[in-house]
């Protein structure tokens, strides 16, 4: 992660002449060229990194990041820092690559288990294990800065009336059109997450379209883009959403048009990643979040839970290899709808429970395509 914290970091090992390498899929390479580290592969950072600092977020995709798999691609010299979140490092594999000299050291101030059970205890018998107390901002000049900020913000709120990061924020002013619409921005700001997967998003514009337009629809976009970070970093909410999302270089813009072609109300959001923009469009319909929309492709679909879309080329057959492939996995589909343009085609299907990233290989090579995901939207 080359976020607040590691872009923290980064400045301060510049001072020490390091070659400063990083791997954060969801930071643009301007921003990190900026603080002068060179975007590569996570492969490339284990293998090549003489001292590795972890700064990331425990996520399902975080979880045992690194085990003994990593470790014994690492340098014989290298030595890892993780002062992030405890399960991101393998415990018992951290154990036996320090035990077995598989890297020279580590340097530890969060675990799994706060404190160490009396098993896990065997880490700090380790020569070549440094640990501290997780302090997180529990330190005299951590304390004092906060002291500070607080005097600087109470000051901006009676001479400029300007609040800044409040813990109590209001929902904002939400009237009966535009309050059915906030679950459906932070899906479709999960989808665009999950679209873009492990790759910048540069810039996200926000469309209301028909009865939202000239809404008060700021608090739908700032939504929208909490969705998107839920998946990216943990703890994202409408107060610390938008300025994430301009530290990491994503540009946020919002639009309306009255104009809606064939719902009342609809959001379009068009997003780029790394010079590809795609659209995607959703509404609600009896209380029911819709999508209705993707690319150039219309349909309908309810939009939670478990789903899956695969765009090919449009051709018999498709639809009975994918629902075959889900059949023989055990995997009921709920819903289908395919959307059709030119010689192009997109299916969104609903399902039961998650598709295994084994079968959507599988089902990509059986139709020849690359355009294909397992999405989830989960309350």
């Amino acid at each position: 992660g080359v976020g607040r914290v590691g872009g923290e970091v980064a400045k301060r090992m510049k001072a020490f002449n390091m070659t400063m390498i990083g791997y954060d899929p969801f930071l643009p390479k301007e921003v990190a060229d900026a603080i002068g580290v060179r975007l590569t592969t996570l492969d490339e950072v284990i293998s090549t990194s003489d001292f590795m600092t972890i700064h990331t977020p425990l996520l399902p995709e975080t979880r045992n990041m690194i085990s003994m798999e990593q470790f014994k691609k690492m340098k014989p010299n290298a030595r890892l820092a993780n002062v992030a979140r405890g399960g991101i490092v393998n415990e018992d594999d951290l154990y036996a690559a320090l035990k077995e000299k598989v890297i020279a050291g580590a340097a530890f101030d969060v675990w799994c288990n706060e404190p160490l059970t009396e098993d896990e205890k065997k880490l700090l018998e380790l020569d070549n294990l440094v640990t501290t107390p997780h302090l997180g901002a529990s330190t005299v000049e951590a304390q004092e800065r906060v002291a500070v900020e607080i005097a600087e913000h109470a000051v901006m709120y009676l001479k400029d009336d300007i609040i800044s990061n409040a813990i109590n924020a209001p929902r904002g002013r939400l009237d009966a059109d535009t309050e059915p619409f906030v679950v459906l921005a932070e899906r479709m700001g999960s989808l665009v997450q999950q679209t873009v997967g492990n790759h910048p998003l540069n810039k996200l514009d926000v469309s209301y379209c028909g009865g939202l337009a000239g809404k008060a629809t700021k608090l739908l976009t700032v939504t929208a883009v909490v969705g998107y970070l839920k998946n990216v970093i943990g703890g994202a909410n409408i107060i610390n959403a938008l300025p994430v999302a301009k530290s990491k270089g994503i540009e946020i813009a919002e639009s309306s048009s009255e104009v809606s072609k064939d719902y009342a109300s609809v959001i379009e959001m068009k997003f780029t990643s790394e010079g590809v923009t795609h659209s995607i469009r959703g509404t609600v319909i009896g209380g029911q979040n819709r999508l209705v929309g993707f690319d150039a492709f219309s349909f309908d679909i309810p939009f939670y839970g478990h789903m899956m879309f695969v765009g090919y080329e449009d051709a018999p057959g498709v639809i009975g290899i994918v629902g075959n492939n889900l059949g023989k996995a055990g995997i009921n589909v709920g819903q289908m709808s395919v959307g059709r343009s030119g010689k192009m085609a997109m299916m969104f299907l609903t399902v039961d429970r998650e598709v295994p990233p084994e079968l959507v290989s599988k089902i990509a090579s059986e139709v020849g395509t690359d355009d294909i995901k397992s999405v989830r939207f989960l309350e």
